[in-house]
């Protein structure tokens, strides 16, 4: 039965399903699930949603792309029915639960989170600001961006920020998207006027995918083992093959899949680069690969 699962997310590239399950006490179980059925990773009690009257929740949370980390706002002190919240962070592999304290770190309230697959970043929007961290939860960064509610997307094809936020000009609701360079975080064109309504999204980028990260080869004999990561979702891709760096000699289509292997490979040195597509386009290649 799924009645008691408040929320799923699904890792494309790790084939990896985790969901919410509201349980007693005002508490949640993290869980992995598969055809073996449920897998426990942990109990905790999320902030968004605590508590209501129908025992319904709404958590905030984030399953990364390749299934390593969770990361969600977790309620870390219950006074009333307000919750005062932290970030939290948990390995999947090894359940191990880090957590940081808004408060403490300068950004006050936690809001919601966004993931970018393409630089492994977590993003958190604060009332007016916006705030970056790494995987492991250091923050790197914050800016002012105005407005009262934000959605964020980030392009795996360009890593360009795209910031959508709601405010009222002498009451009249309205919402700007603006976006920003991965590297400097800086404007790169002129807001734009994106409606006159009320809400302020859903947003989201529709772009080639990114380059394939982590790109690992294993040679057995004349046999090579390709393996990579999906960046931004990609449908298929493509493998280019050559003798020398930046040459492309040979390129085979592979498919959906992120490994393959290749029998009777003739001895020698190869350079390889992998790029995905889906339907909006063809993505960028890998750095090139030297495989012996």
């Amino acid at each position: 039965p799924t009645t008691d699962l408040t929320s799923c997310q699904h890792a494309a590239s790790a084939d990896v399903l985790m969901c919410v399950s509201t349980r007693a006490a005002d508490q949640q179980d993290l869980l992995r699930v598969d055809a073996a059925g449920r897998h426990l990773l942990l109990t905790t009690r999320f902030a968004a949603g605590i508590p209501l009257s129908n025992g319904v929740l709404t958590p905030e949370w984030i399953l990364t792309p390749d299934a390593t980390r969770v990361y969600f706002a977790r309620c870390a002190t219950l006074i009333g029915t307000f919750c005062q919240s932290d970030l939290a962070m948990v390995d999947v592999a090894t359940g191990a639960l880090t957590t940081l304290d808004p408060v403490a770190a300068g950004f006050g309230f936690l809001g919601s989170l966004y993931w970018d697959d393409r630089n492994e970043r977590l993003f958190t929007s604060v009332t007016q600001r916006v705030y970056v961290m790494n995987r492991d939860l250091q923050v790197l960064g914050g800016a002012f961006v105005g407005g009262r509610c934000h959605q964020l997307a980030v392009s795996p094809h360009t890593g360009r920020l795209y910031v959508n936020r709601m405010d009222y000009y002498y009451s009249t609701p309205w919402s700007t998207l603006v976006a920003f360079d991965s590297a400097t975080y800086r404007a790169v064109e002129p807001e734009v006027v994106r409606s006159a309504g009320t809400s302020c999204g859903p947003l989201r980028v529709l772009t080639a995918p990114g380059a394939p990260r982590d790109v690992r080869a294993t040679v057995g004999g004349n046999t090579v083992s390709l393996a990579w990561k999906n960046v931004g979702d990609a449908s298929d891709f493509v493998l280019e093959a050559g003798s020398a760096s930046g040459r492309t000699d040979l390129v085979m289509h592979l498919g959906p899949a992120t490994q393959m292997s290749f029998a009777g490979v003739p001895s020698g040195v190869y350079y390889l680069r992998l790029r995905g597509g889906n339907a909006f386009g063809g993505g960028r290649a890998s750095q090139d690969l030297r495989v012996v």
